[in-house]
């Protein structure tokens, strides 16, 4: 704002004054925003826009497509082995069989069948036996075969394996279908033979037979000894 003192020659007599107020409108820059002193002007949301001021070309997600599950591509003739050759988790997708798994609490539930393989927790938590076919035990003896000893001819009856090799240990493998392959059952081992085999005489065979107790049978003259 600004006085301007004008003096009219007009009609208006020469001694008098007129005071002016006039206003100044700021002007809006149409260039590139400036900077307030040292400092850029934050911008809180990202622009859209290059620094030169060209619009920046959106990126399109690139999506892969999705394969159809491989039963569905595999030949009734596959070698199952090279499909499922080792232990592993339940894939829905590999598997060409209508299996199904789970609880049906009710006949609304999924029309009370039980779920199929597709998305289905059941099937993924229990251990599965794919990997155990007659094939796949044909190729896992073919491929010790070479490690092991031929069967010597002397052991032709049951009579003399069990005087070439008295002692019997007796061992139990447990599946189960829970979220663990671990039994506790599985760590008691039963090691028994029979006490002729000793040679003992008989005031050691009387001394033997006091300090085994019942682990000793008489009837069939064993000895088993249970640990876990």
């Amino acid at each position: 704002m600004s006085l301007l003192y004008l003096r009219l020659q007009l009609t208006l007599p020469s001694n008098s004054l007129l005071f002016v107020r006039t206003f100044r409108q700021p002007q809006r820059s149409t260039g590139p925003k400036s900077q307030i002193g040292e400092f850029r002007v934050l911008q809180l949301t990202q622009s859209k826009t290059n620094r030169n001021g060209s619009m920046k070309k959106r990126i399109k997600p690139k999506f892969k497509e999705v394969q159809p599950p491989r039963y569905l591509r595999m030949s009734t003739d596959q070698d199952w082995t090279n499909v499922w050759p080792t232990a592993t988790t339940f894939k829905q997708s590999v598997v060409p069989l209508p299996i199904t798994q789970g609880y049906v609490a009710s006949v609304k539930e999924n029309k009370g069948l039980p779920l199929e393989k597709y998305a289905n927790a059941e099937l993924m938590k229990i251990p599965n036996f794919f990997h155990l076919t007659p094939n796949h035990i044909k190729k896992h003896c073919a491929a010790i075969k070479k490690y092991c000893t031929p069967w010597p001819e002397q052991l032709d009856s049951d009579e003399a394996c069990e005087y070439y090799l008295p002692i019997q240990i007796t061992t139990n493998d447990y599946l189960n279908s829970t979220p663990s392959i671990r039994d506790s059952r599985a760590r008691v081992i039963k090691f028994n033979f029979k006490l002729t085999q000793l040679q003992f005489d008989e005031h050691a065979r009387d001394k033997f037979i006091r300090l085994a107790g019942q682990r000793y049978n008489a009837n069939t003259d064993e000895l088993t000894l249970v640990a876990d």
